[in-house]
């Protein structure tokens, strides 16, 4: 190998390097102090699972957040996302909306979608059922650490929201906050690549 070539490779390594430790340290510090206007219309949240028709820890986190927004009058609805996955008996965003239910939000308050199984979807199926709703703005609700690339996705599908990272999240360990990062640099760049 040349010399040449040989520092080529270097800096190239080095060049990636660079730009996955700025983008990792711009994901984990993405939802950090963001501020947002009083209100929207919509609280749109990310779905997550819902193993035997309730919603996962992570999801009751993002629901309880949404419902908090409702009852605080800084949405005057919610949209819950999310097919059935694998092995669930219901889908996802029929999971959220039972729990919401259930914590006193009215049903006409609340909207679902039940056919997405990826952020994207999810995110195109809000934007098709908010298209119906002119000039709707949303804050799109999410672990802190998702909303770097969903709100990336949430742009691209031409949502016009904010970003509104869940309080409650139940990614809290060093371990699930790094292997959750992690994660998320994949499926970034995975978006970037090939846009899903």
């Amino acid at each position: 190998m040349t010399r040449s070539r040989s520092i080529v490779i270097r800096f190239t390594a080095a060049s990636i390097l660079v730009w996955l430790v700025i983008t990792a340290w711009r994901i984990s510090v993405f939802s950090d102090g963001e501020t947002h206007p009083v209100e929207v219309d919509f609280a749109v949240v990310l779905g997550a699972s819902a193993p035997g028709g309730k919603p996962s820890p992570v999801f009751v986190a993002r629901i309880d957040y949404a419902v908090k927004l409702y009852r605080t009058r800084r949405v005057d609805q919610i949209l819950f996302t999310g097919g059935r996955g694998e092995g669930e008996s219901i889908p996802d965003a029929l999971a959220a909306k039972n729990y919401a239910l259930s914590l006193g939000v009215p049903e006409a308050a609340i909207l679902i979608e039940t056919t997405s199984r990826t952020t994207r979807a999810n995110l195109v199926e809000a934007q098709r059922l908010l298209s119906e709703k002119p000039g709707a703005t949303c804050f799109l609700v999410s672990d802190p650490l998702h909303l770097f690339r969903a709100t990336r996705m949430m742009k691209d599908v031409g949502l016009v929201g904010y970003a509104a990272a869940t309080p409650y999240t139940r990614i809290r360990s060093w371990n699930n906050k790094l292997s959750f990062l992690a994660r998320e640099l994949w499926f970034y760049h995975v978006y970037l690549l090939l846009g899903k």
